[in-house]
C-alpha cells in the first residue's frame, strides 16, 4: 500500500501515480483539442482545408502523402490518434515533471513547456522524419503555446480524482 501524505500547498494525497496519470493525460488530451480547434481556425481563415493539420500529424506515420493525396478517413483517424496520443503523453510528463510547483506557476511554466515542444517537433521531429510542417511558424508556436497553457488543468483533475478515491 502505497504511503499517503497531505501535500501542504495543494492539499493533495500522495503516493499513489493514478490521479497524476490520469490527471496529466486528461489536461494534454485538453490542450491538444484546444492546440486543434486553434489550428482549425488559423487554416480555415488562411482558406485551407480544415483537415491540412491533422494531415501533417499522420503525414509522420503516412509520410508526404498524407498532404498530397485527397482526404481520407484511414489519414484523419491516424493524425487524431497520433495526435491524442502524443498530447496526453505529454501532459502526463508535464504533470510528473511539475507536480510540485506551485500553482501559480503552472501557466507560465505550461506556455515554456509548450514551446520546448515546439522547438522539439521544429527542429528535431521534422527534419529526422518524413512530419509535414502545416502552417506558418507563428501559427505552430500559437498552437504550442495554447497547449502548454491548458497544462496546469491536471492539477484539479488530479485533486478531483484523488478526492474520490
Amino acid at each position: 500500500m502505497p504511503r499517503v501524505a497531505v501535500h501542504p500547498r495543494h492539499g493533495l494525497v500522495l503516493g499513489g501515480l493514478g490521479g497524476l496519470v490520469l490527471g496529466g493525460a486528461a489536461s494534454g488530451l485538453i490542450g491538444g483539442a484546444a492546440m486543434a480547434l486553434l489550428a482549425l481556425l488559423l487554416v480555415s481563415t488562411a482558406g485551407e482545408s480544415a483537415w491540412r493539420p491533422i494531415e501533417a500529424v499522420a503525414s509522420f506515420f503516412l509520410g508526404s502523402r498524407a498532404m498530397t493525396a485527397p482526404v481520407s478517413a484511414g489519414t484523419i483517424a491516424v493524425g487524431l490518434l497520433l495526435h491524442a496520443v502524443a498530447a496526453a503523453v505529454l501532459g502526463v510528463i508535464f504533470a510528473t515533471l511539475f507536480a510540485e510547483f506551485p500553482t501559480e506557476v503552472l501557466i507560465p511554466v505550461g506556455i515554456l513547456y509548450g514551446l520546448a515542444v515546439w522547438l522539439l517537433v521544429r527542429f528535431v521531429v521534422i527534419p529526422t522524419t518524413d512530419l509535414a510542417l502545416a502552417g506558418p511558424p507563428a501559427a505552430l508556436i500559437a498552437e504550442h503555446v495554447v497547449f502548454g497553457a491548458c497544462l496546469w488543468l491536471f492539477l484539479p483533475i488530479r485533486q478531483a480524482i484523488e478526492r474520490r478515491s
